[in-house]
């Protein structure tokens, strides 16, 4: 399960020492003594689409984007409150209606903000699209935006493209999360005149594409 907000007090932030805190929640955290805390947010992914086909059709499914991600490192006195909120991530789509698509769910954002300074953003996915008409090309949803943070603000990565094609089916691979290495990689587009599948992206580096006229699906994104 990914983890989107810590809290890392230290008294020496560049040396990397103290704990850490992890609030998969949306709650209220009171700090418990002034000093320097490291403050991450990570957005919630999107689903990607769905389209269904007896073999009349043409399916095709997009990923959806991944989450944004923000840190911000800042001295906080003792009874501050933070106030926490937590994304939830995309819902599943589900197409079972032949040549009926379904698009996919954007995901939400995480946000955490005190008195007297500006919100930590870590926005969400943008949902994949769906189609079930020929040759066309449905985009992926964008990755989500992050701001606010004062050492980190990346960009999740988008999902990958999916091309219709009547009697097969192509499915994109969804966006990668943001991270402290930088924007998600992207998901792997899928054109196959058969049927594939792009891999999903990792946090650093894209899924692997689909193409060509035999089934098949593209690899994973490796890690950061």
């Amino acid at each position: 399960m990914a983890i989107p907000v810590t809290l890392a007090p230290s008294q020496a932030i560049n040396a990397k020492r103290g704990c850490a805190l992890f609030f998969p929640a949306t709650t209220t955290y009171t700090i418990p003594v002034s000093g320097f805390y490291r403050l991450s947010a990570l957005g919630a992914g999107a689903s990607g689409g769905a389209s269904f086909s007896s073999g009349a059709t043409a399916p095709a499914a997009a990923g959806g984007g991944g989450g944004a991600f923000c840190e911000h490192e800042v001295y906080l006195a003792k009874d501050t409150v933070l106030t926490i909120t937590i994304g939830a991530g995309g819902a599943a789509a589900s197409s079972t209606v032949d040549g009926t698509p379904v698009n996919g769910t954007a995901g939400g954002a995480t946000t955490i903000s005190w008195t007297g300074a500006p919100t930590l953003f870590a926005g969400g996915g943008v949902r994949g699209s769906a189609t079930a008409t020929d040759t066309v090309v449905v985009a992926g949803g964008v990755g989500g935006l992050a701001s606010g943070g004062n050492s980190v603000n990346a960009t999740g990565g988008a999902g990958g493209a999916a091309t219709a094609s009547t009697g097969n089916g192509n499915a994109g691979g969804g966006g990668g999360a943001g991270s402290p290495y930088g924007t998600g990689g992207v998901g792997g587009a899928s054109d196959c005149s058969v049927m594939g599948a792009g891999g999903g992206g990792s946090i650093r580096f894209a899924g692997g594409a689909a193409t060509g006229t035999t089934s098949h699906g593209g690899g994973g994104g490796t890690g950061g």
